[in-house]
């Protein structure tokens, strides 16, 4: 049997998180590609969910990711599902844009959580995200937790090591298998 993961929709987010910043609770969220989770998004996600009560993460759609050929890795729904298995996320949404300047608009959290690889920005998408949160009242944040590079880890990870050359070269390089099944 298939597991179905309870993706929120834009518009479904949006009135959850209203509804709880009515009942006074503290709603944060954070935004990223997650294509491949490691020890950074996860000491970002529980530092972010020390800080409010409820926190929301949106996984940048597939078709949005330009980080590279073959990206993402791992699809939008299968990033959601990993990033939903997670305790201290309370919810997840794919996001269907370039940016979250609309999710911003739209869900209004109280804070908006980014790491402290962003503190100096000057990346356009982020300075947007950032204008278009406080037109509304959200709060930038940043965590100060092990910064890591999901880019760095596959590029890592896809580096031939010389044996590897070697096998390619005499034709003995074995298959490559898919990296889930």
């Amino acid at each position: 049997m298939r597991w179905i993961l309870p993706v929120y929709s834009l518009e479904e987010l949006a009135r959850v998180v209203h509804k709880a910043k009515a009942a006074g609770k503290v709603v944060g969220l954070c935004h990223g590609c997650f294509d491949i989770l490691h020890i950074g998004h996860v000491r970002h996600l529980t530092a972010a969910k020390e800080q409010c009560d409820l926190l929301f993460v949106s996984v940048t759609g597939d078709r949005f990711i330009n980080k590279g050929p073959d990206r993402p890795i791992i699809p939008q729904e299968e990033r959601a599902e990993v990033l939903d298995s997670l305790r201290v996320v309370d919810g997840v949404v794919i996001n269907q844009a370039p940016t979250s300047v609309e999710m911003l608009t739209l869900v209004q959290p109280n804070y908006y959580f980014k790491g402290q690889e962003y503190m100096a920005s000057t990346e356009a998408s982020f300075l947007n995200e950032k204008a278009a949160g406080a037109q509304v009242g959200v709060e930038v944040r940043h965590t100060f937790e092990k910064v890591c590079s999901s880019s760095k880890i596959i590029y890592a990870i896809r580096k031939p090591a010389p044996s590897d050359i070697e096998a390619a070269v005499s034709g003995h390089f074995p298959a490559a298998e898919p990296p889930c099944r």
